[in-house]
């Protein structure tokens, strides 16, 4: 008679063996998996670290290395005043003149007290503890677009618009204007000009302020060749201590931010606020001033040789004149805290010995060398 093998399933024994080792595999998959998104965070939070840095130092040199170009205009006519000129001037077209002889404005390590004194106080603005960070510093450049300006804005539409209607003709007016030639500068804030045509400066024979041009492009010819328009940029960087495009009613995410002279949409003029880099905790600039030789060269009509003989970092309005090269530094700080991390690093910022913070915020500092091209450059013995 044949025997029939009895089938058996799988033991208990098995069973806690099957579901140890499952277990242990799963484990195992989930702490790899842990780890690489632990790292891919980390390494986010590092690149955003780098990349703020990085930007901030662009946004900077972009902005300083064209200080003091009004076209062809190098205001050598301004006499150079002995009171500050105010950085948060609006409106009057005298005062803005007379401030293009002071390109790079310093207020070194400035606090609402320090910044009191200047309009933009009136304005609210460096007035609350919670906006301006301390220690930190603050730089004005003054300086003219590099693009012309032929009577349309970016967004190809007329500086002026082609109806009456009082909605209608607020895009671009309040903005400030330089019309220059090689001898003289005339500021220009665009105003409404009621009527169907719009202002177009290629071929209206209008300024900016709706008023008939006297500055030729070549002085003392009689061809009247209206001299070329450009926007004229006021920049204000600071360190506020939050990072919204408004005065802070209280601290986040410290930022570096800029107050920029142009329209308020209303039809007027302001300071606009734009948030430019989060994450930058301390900013420090050291200003390289040209002093030797100290005699007039015959050639330049200045004196200097365009190189940087010493750095100071609260430079007084005397020695701005003399200021050929910035070094801007900034500390920047990773947007997010690192879990098990303690920062314990000191950092040297410009001119400032910084202590360990001893947070979980990872932290680089950025430095670089900016040349004043056009402050530089006039002071060069062929």
């Amino acid at each position: 008679m044949k025997n029939i093998k009895q089938n058996s399933g799988m033991s208990l024994i098995e069973l806690m063996i099957s579901i140890a080792i499952g277990s242990m595999l799963m484990i195992g998959l989930v702490t790899t998996f842990k780890t690489s998104s632990d790292n891919y965070r980390e390494l986010q939070k590092a690149s955003d670290l780098i990349e703020n840095g990085r930007y901030a130092m662009d946004v900077l040199y972009n902005d300083i290395r064209h200080a003091g170009y009004y076209g062809h205009y190098q205001a050598n006519d301004l006499t150079y005043p002995t009171v500050a000129p105010d950085p948060c001037e609006l409106t009057n077209t005298t005062n803005l003149l007379n401030a293009l002889a002071v390109p790079i404005q310093a207020f070194s390590s400035a606090t609402p007290a320090t910044m009191a004194s200047t309009g933009c106080d009136e304005l609210g603005f460096f007035t609350s503890t919670n906006d301006l960070k301390p220690g930190s510093d603050v730089i004005v450049i003054r300086r003219a677009d590099t693009a012309l300006f032929a009577g349309t804005n970016a967004a190809a539409t007329t500086l002026e618009p082609t109806t009456s209607s009082a909605a209608d003709r607020t895009t671009t007016d309040g903005e400030v204007y330089i019309q220059s030639n090689s001898r003289s500068a005339d500021i220009q804030i665009a105003t409404n000009e009621v009527e169907v045509n719009p202002l177009d400066l290629t071929t209206s024979a209008k300024t900016a302020d709706n008023a008939t041009p006297t500055l030729q492009k070549m002085p003392s010819k009689t061809t009247a060749t209206w001299a070329d328009t450009r926007k004229l940029r006021v920049h204000i960087y600071y360190l506020s201590q939050c990072e919204a495009a408004t005065l802070c009613a209280s601290t986040d995410t410290p930022t570096l931010k800029r107050l920029e002279l142009g329209p308020d949409g209303s039809g007027g003029t302001k300071m606009n606020i734009v948030p430019l880099v989060a994450g930058i905790e301390h900013f420090k600039i050291e200003y390289g001033l040209d002093t030797t030789p100290t005699s007039v060269d015959v050639t330049t009509g200045n004196v200097g040789d365009g190189i940087p003989d010493s750095y100071v970092s609260a430079p007084t309005l005397a020695q701005s004149e003399d200021i050929v090269a910035i070094r801007a530094s900034v500390l920047a700080r990773s947007l997010k805290t690192t879990n098990g991390y303690t920062d314990s690093k000191s950092f040297t910022v410009g001119p400032d010995n910084l202590a360990a913070a001893g947070d979980a915020y990872k932290r680089n500092v950025y430095t670089t060398e900016i040349r004043t091209n056009n402050l530089a450059g006039r002071r060069e013995i062929p």
